[in-house]
């Protein structure tokens, strides 16, 4: 999850609509903004550790069982997922055939990871940002554009398309 983009920012103006909100760690790529924007709501939880990555990315909007939408697909909650990079999402609602099903093992899936998922204490995010901001150089050396085939043509390479991409 990022910050300040419409959809974090609609977020915290409606942080008493949340329900349960539980948002992934792996890769550091949560920003500690977002982490203490929602440090004191007890709706928002963590998961800090998992086997294998925690990685889902379900949006339940829901009133009750005959009342709900569900996006569920790939986009995460960034600014880039819901601007400029090509995700793609699936509306499934109460008025979907199955949909019964659906909003089961929807509802079973949060219910699970809700438990395993944990807060934030203060001490906790400072730990978490430093972690973070040790390895900002090497997950920034992943982004962008790396060289140019021509002087003229400025078009870029791909990672494994440069030398220092392919070396150990």
């Amino acid at each position: 999850a990022s910050y300040n983009f419409n959809g974090v920012n609609q977020l915290k103006l409606n942080q008493k609509k949340i329900k349960q909100l539980v948002v992934g760690l792996h890769f550091y790529q949560t920003h500690p903004k977002f982490i203490s924007t929602f440090i004191s709501n007890k709706k928002v939880k963590y998961i800090k550790n998992s086997s294998g990555i925690f990685h889902p990315k379900m949006y339940l909007f829901y009133n009750d069982l005959r009342n709900w939408e569900l996006l569920i697909g790939i986009a995460n909650l960034t600014k880039s997922a819901f601007s400029r990079n090509l995700e793609i999402m699936s509306l499934i609602s109460n008025n979907d055939i199955g949909s019964e099903d659906v909003i089961k093992t929807s509802l079973s899936i949060i219910k699970k990871n809700w438990k395993n998922a944990s807060s934030f204490t203060k001490s906790e995010l400072r730990d978490y940002e430093k972690s973070r901001n040790n390895l900002q150089k090497e997950r920034n050396s992943l982004d962008g554009t790396y060289g140019s085939r021509t002087k003229r043509n400025v078009s870029t390479k791909l990672l494994y398309e440069t030398e220092i991409g392919k070396m150990s």
